[in-house]
């Protein structure tokens, strides 16, 4: 009699076991879900040039990818990792260029559901070009990027 009772304890505790699991996938899943529905794309087209930028947004961690294609000009292409600070994304930009990997830091203000560039002086910090003050960026440029389906 005791054999019976210990095997049907038995049988419940594993099905209760595998039932947690499945609903942990579950909300793995839908994390990994909502972390793909975040990648947002948009692209600036300045005459023959075109301007692509790929984010990623995690509360105001962003990463994501960074295109600058040059008609007869070296493109440069890239990785940004940044933050949102209100409306405007601040972000490191690194690429290949030359053969040299370079870093600088990038900004975006963010404009209804577009981004526009911003630009100012800039300085070198051990081997970054970064923005001597980003209060003073100006974000007039003509490189607006508008928002555009992602090509996957």
């Amino acid at each position: 009699m005791k054999y019976p009772l210990l095997l049907a304890t038995l049988l419940l505790t594993a099905a209760c076991t595998s039932e947690k699991t499945d609903q942990t996938d579950t909300s793995q899943e839908s994390e990994a879900v909502e972390a793909a529905e975040s990648s947002t794309c948009y692209a600036a087209i300045l005459g023959q040039d075109t301007l692509s930028l790929r984010v990623e947004r995690m509360s105001d961690d962003v990463t994501g990818d960074l295109a600058y294609n040059f008609y007869e000009k070296d493109d440069n292409e890239g990785t940004i990792e940044g933050k949102m600070h209100g409306d405007t994304l601040l972000a490191d930009y690194t690429f290949m260029s030359e053969g040299t990997e370079s870093v600088r830091q990038v900004a975006f203000l963010k404009k209804g559901d577009g981004f526009v560039e911003g630009y100012g002086d800039m300085e070198d910090q051990n081997g970054k070009m970064v923005f001597k003050n980003t209060a003073a960026l100006d974000f007039g440029s003509n490189s607006v990027f508008k928002k555009v389906p992602c090509n996957e």
